[in-house]
């Protein structure tokens, strides 16, 4: 993205390196973020599809850890790489993985904007969230 606003905008360079600190920031953030979920989760990425809650709200979860995991991951390696000390051969190879993400950092982030408006919707209306416990019993009952 920044290589598409530095060839549009004259000596946008400049501002852009500025900027960048911040971002390998946001995207360290990112990785706490997807480590804390996973610890709230207990690890089970299908938590959203089990009994109670709606697949709207399966979806959006797998949305928030993926984004998590991948954006954080390419915006942030090389704040982290900084704080590793030394070079290692898998330290070489995520640089590598990190390169090859980069093309899915403009959608991925599209994508995260999108599941943070869901989100905010979920917040505002937790009916979506889960489905109606009245529909629950009224299932249960017909099986039993």
């Amino acid at each position: 993205m920044s290589g598409i606003i530095a060839r549009k905008v004259p000596n946008s360079q400049g501002f852009l390196n500025k900027i960048l600190p911040y971002k390998a920031m946001v995207g360290a953030a990112m990785l706490g973020c997807f480590i804390w979920n996973m610890i709230d989760i207990r690890g089970n990425i299908f938590f959203g599809f089990s009994e109670g809650f709606t697949v709207l709200f399966g979806v959006f979860l797998l949305m928030v850890l993926a984004t998590e995991l991948i954006l954080g991951f390419t915006m942030g390696f090389g704040q982290i790489a900084k704080w590793i000390p030394g070079e290692s051969a898998p330290e070489e190879k995520a640089g590598e993985l990190q390169r090859k993400l980069l093309p899915f950092e403009v959608p991925l982030g599209a994508i995260a904007v999108a599941s943070g408006v869901l989100g905010l919707i979920f917040k505002l209306s937790p009916s979506l969230m889960v489905k109606a416990r009245a529909s629950i019993d009224a299932i249960t009952a017909t099986f039993v």
